[in-house]
């Protein structure tokens, strides 16, 4: 076969296989990620026999001792590669992420979502662990690989490239066989004909020399992403730490001089070539490194003495331009740092470069002015890679600065394309006429309308204000707590609201196992330190009682979630499995299902009409309908024939609004609120336990409540399980460790969702860490640094656990970009002092989006606007038993408070108001009646 036809067949295979690989879900990808892991593993022997072959020609070819060691596969190296593997599998999928999703005015929803590029042609030198490396994150990232490695590997990339194809396709019969190739020739006419098919090949990663680079660039018509040099710097400043500064440089140099990240070039601030330049030099040659230098170095090092087979010449301009790759090691010495920063950008290739100092004026002018990929503060750069940056395996470094820059990663291999969901929507003829503009044109859904003299009367607000006042029950829903109302109810986007009426089977199933999860650690199936870390402060008869097979895989059977509109989407902030306001929203849905019928939906007029214009209104509907919450309340207690809601007096402000829900689920004694005190129960009933578990001590009939429920008389949620009223859960579903318990439990689907939406989140455990170790995603290796980050970097959320009279409301909560230097450290101290008795947890904090929304002041009798931020809690309640339980949309209750207001809860100062979709959204989440 001639060699043109012969790499056009190779590209016309990957381009099918790259379609194929699209139907493969992200599970199955992993699966053949970790099955190849094994299979490599596995056929470490076979492995290390072709690769001999490979080393045994390098000798003929008299390869230098760098490119031997590149070559070479060890056990260790061969480890390393699958690991990589596994590191890749449990990586999220960067595949279908949405970068970025906007509704225009005309209700058209775009979203920007990450794609695979397609085909990608690697070509590489000397090292065969890249084979492994690239072919796992382009499946990973659900592109086809075409691999070219050097001659003088070629044994070593043939068997790990035919090794990973096996493996995946025993393990997934669709698996692609073509998705990961191997070019079989040696020609190097191959290349310029492969990367000239530009119908197949969307894109070439060059790995190796310049001289590589560079050919691969000047011949290829595809797309090529490169790094011509790896020519890469460390300065060491006059303020430096010296022995950090030598540990630094030497580390840089000699860890793998044969690498591109390794450091070709040393430069050393004349103020301190006296004392610095012999001592490093000194180091450097007991390493084995050949040293050129310049002229004041020489003056400096001349009379010293050398160890044997010390080597020094004179460097040439050359030098400073030169990538050894080898135990060579060129030494400037430079006037100062900019000086430094003027050679660096004069003779670097953009790769990596590194200050050593104390001088943070200093350090921030040289990472602001090097022109590098990645650019380092006393740091070596050895870490340019992608296993150290924390995104397992790497495909290469770029330093184009277009596109990729730095280590390429899995995001790095992916495109994007837009979507766009639409209802029918046509380009208008004219944008400025109002003939064309549509209802969503004037509505965006962010709220109520946003011009308030065109969107109702003032005579028309105070009548529907007064109505909604005039509902009200006669003891209030409240204890001494009012609200600010609004005429209209709170609008959610369409897509919002069709989420939200997905997302209570996640949190059922998450409640589920996070259950499971504390079981298994109990019984000794999962590490014990989970139990160990959720028991903590807990006082033993709780705890035993929440081990107990009567509550077995329990909980709660009302569960709302706090969640904040951000601009990103939104952001569940906690999950409350006691809440209050079940009878506030009952009361609001059915109050302004009132209001409609009466007055009807009000929305902005269509500029260039009158308010009132006749026009054919949109027609809107409740979330859960008027009788959700009420229906779905009555229905988390089946068949049962009285129902007590024991209120305890932590509670007592919301006893009004149990009362008013328990006359609505009965005309008699069937639903009744108790007191604390209450103790006539009778086998078969069923309790609400409306109380926290940290406040038992207060409950005096808690104990009979609970040996009922245990001995199984009577029915009683939520169960007494504190596992699920702790917010460390949401640190333990971001723990690394606990990953594959979760992707097993909840699935990859459900986990993809929660980590989407709650936001990262960390135990703060005061356990000191190894010397190496730092916490994830923080990088800080004592949680006294969080004390010393800025106001920026404080946009973290500290707050109290669960089991403390402070996680009850918004006590115990700390937002640290809105607290003063001292607030904070205190708050810090407070958390760390308080570790064995009541744990904190720190989360990430996405400040809520503003919203435009509008009360009624009967004081002033005006509509007064309000910018504000937005709390929805939609309540979730289950339905049935066992596998057959389902977690059904009642209602959702939209909080808005003022902009400036620090933590978006309260009332005096807040909007309260039930949700709304339009009809699509409202007919489907008010059908699903509980039944």
């Amino acid at each position: 076969m001639l060699l043109q036809e012969q790499m056009t067949e190779i590209a016309r295979r990957a381009k099918i296989a790259s379609r194929g690989l699209l139907r493969l879900s992200a599970d199955q990808r992993n699966a053949c990620l970790n099955s190849m892991a094994d299979a490599i593993d596995t056929q470490s022997g076979a492995i290390q026999t072709e690769n001999q072959k490979d080393l045994e020609f390098g000798r003929e070819w008299n390869l230098s001792s760098a490119l031997l060691d590149r070559l070479k596969l060890t056990d260790k190296r061969i480890a390393g590669m699958s690991q990589g593997l596994r590191e890749v599998a449990d990586l999220p999928d960067p595949v279908g992420r949405v970068l970025n999703e906007r509704i225009r005015p005309n209700g058209l929803k775009l979203q920007k979502v990450s794609t695979p590029i397609g085909v990608v042609v690697i070509i590489y030198e000397s090292r065969p662990n890249v084979t492994a490396d690239a072919a796992g994150l382009c499946l990973k990232s659900g592109n086809a690989t075409i691999l070219r490695g050097g001659k003088e590997a070629v044994h070593s990339n043939q068997i790990i490239a035919k090794t990973m194809v096996e493996a995946a396709h025993q393990q997934c019969s669709e698996f692609p066989l073509d998705v990961i190739q191997v070019i079989p020739t040696t020609d190097r006419q191959a290349i310029p004909v492969l990367l000239s098919l530009t119908e197949y090949i969307d894109l070439c990663l060059p790995r190796g020399g310049e001289g590589l680079i560079r050919v691969v660039a000047e011949c290829s018509r595809v797309p090529v992403i490169k790094h011509y040099k790896g020519i890469c710097h460390v300065y060491v400043d006059r303020d430096a730490d010296l022995n950090q500064a030598a540990a630094i440089a030497v580390n840089a140099k000699t860890q793998r001089a044969g690498v591109c990240n390794a450091i070709e070039t040393l430069l050393i601030d004349d103020s301190i070539k006296e004392t610095f330049a012999p001592r490093v030099v000194q180091n450097l040659w007991e390493q084995g490194v050949e040293i050129r230098g310049d002229e004041s170095l020489h003056q400096v090092i001349n009379s010293q003495p050398r160890p044997e087979g010390a080597k020094f010449e004179m460097a040439s301009e050359d030098d400073w331009k030169s990538e050894y790759l080898d135990l060579i090691l060129s030494v400037r010495i430079v006037e100062d740092v900019n000086a430094a920063i003027e050679h660096i950008n004069t003779y670097g290739s953009g790769h990596s470069d590194a200050i050593v100092t104390k001088n943070e004026e200093t350090a921030k002018l040289f990472m602001s002015e090097v022109d590098a990929s990645a650019v380092y503060w006393n740091a070596s750069t050895r870490f340019t890679d992608g296993a150290e940056f924390g995104m397992g395996a790497e495909i290469g470094i770029s330093t184009d600065k277009i596109g990729a820059r730095g280590p390429m990663g899995l995001e790095e291999l992916t495109s994007y394309k837009w979507l766009g969901y639409g209802e029918g929507q046509i380009r208008n003829w004219s944008r400025a006429s109002p003939f064309f503009m549509s209802t969503a044109d004037r509505h965006c859904g962010k709220g109520s309308p946003l011009t308030i003299d065109e969107s109702m009367s003032l005579e028309t607000a105070r009548r529907r204000t007064a109505f909604i006042r005039s509902r009200l029950p006669e003891s209030g829903l409240f204890a001494g707590q009012q609200w600010k109302i609004s005429p209209t109810p709170f609008e959610l986007e369409s897509r919002l609201a069709k989420d939200l009426q997905k997302f209570g089977r996640v949190l059922l199933q998450f409640y589920r196992a996070s259950d499971l999860l504390y079981r298994k650690s109990v019984e000794g199936t999962l590490p014990s330190w989970i139990a160990d870390l959720l028991d903590q402060g807990k006082p033993n008869s709780l705890i035993k009682l929440q081990r107990s097979e009567a509550f077995k895989l329990q909980t709660p059977r009302v569960i709302r979630p706090d969640i904040l509109l951000t601009e990103e989407g939104f952001s569940i902030t906690e999950l409350d499995s006691v809440p209050g306001g079940i009878g506030l929203i009952g009361w609001l849905n059915q109050t302004y299902d009132q209001l409609k019928q009466n007055f009807g939906d009000t929305e902005p007029p269509i500029p260039g009409e009158s308010v009132s214009s006749s026009r054919k209104k949109r027609p809107q509907s409740l979330v859960g309908g008027p009788k959700g919450p009420i229906e779905g309340f009555r229905g988390i207690f089946g068949n049962y024939q009285r129902i007590h809601l024991v209120v305890s007096d932590e509670s007592e402000t919301y006893r009004p609004e149990m009362e008013w829900l328990a006359a609505q689920m009965s005309t008699d004694d069937f639903c009744s609120v108790r007191s604390q005190t209450f103790d006539q129960f009778q086998e078969g009933d069923a309790v609400y336990r409306f109380f926290e578990l940290f406040d038992l001590e207060n409950v005096s009939n808690a104990s009979q409540v609970f040996d009922l429920a245990s001995r199984q008389l009577i029915q009683l949620t939520p169960p007494p399980k504190y596992v699920v009223e702790e917010k460390m859960l949401f640190a333990l579903l971001w723990n690394r460790n606990l990953r594959k318990f979760w992707r097993q439990e909840i699935g990859e689907g459900f986990l993809r969702k929660l980590q989407t939406h709650i936001p990262y989140s960390w135990v703060v455990d005061p356990s000191p860490l190894p010397p190496h170790a730092a916490y994830p995603e923080l990088g800080l290796t004592d949680w006294h640094q969080l004390k010393s980050l800025s106001q920026k970097e404080r946009r973290l959320i500290l707050k109290i656990s669960g089991f403390a009279s402070e996680a009850w409301g918004s006590r115990g909560v700390y937002l640290g970009s809105d607290l003063s230097t001292e607030d904070w450290s205190q708050a810090v101290d407070q958390a760390i002092q308080r570790f064995a008795n009541n744990p904190y947890i720190l989360q990430r904090f996405a400040k809520p989006k503003t919203v435009a929304s509008h009360w009624f002041d009967f004081e002033a009798q005006r509509l007064q606007p309000m910018t504000g931020r937005v709390r929805l809690c939609p309540y979730y309640f289950v339905h049935g038993k066992g596998d057959q339980a389902r977690a059904e949309l009642g209602g959702c209750l939209a909080t808005v408070c003022p902009a400036d207001k620090k933590i978006i809860h309260g009332m005096r100062d807040a909007i309260l108001t039930p949700c709304v979709g339009w009809e699509r959204w409202g007919e489907s989440l008010s059908s699903r009646r509980p039944t």
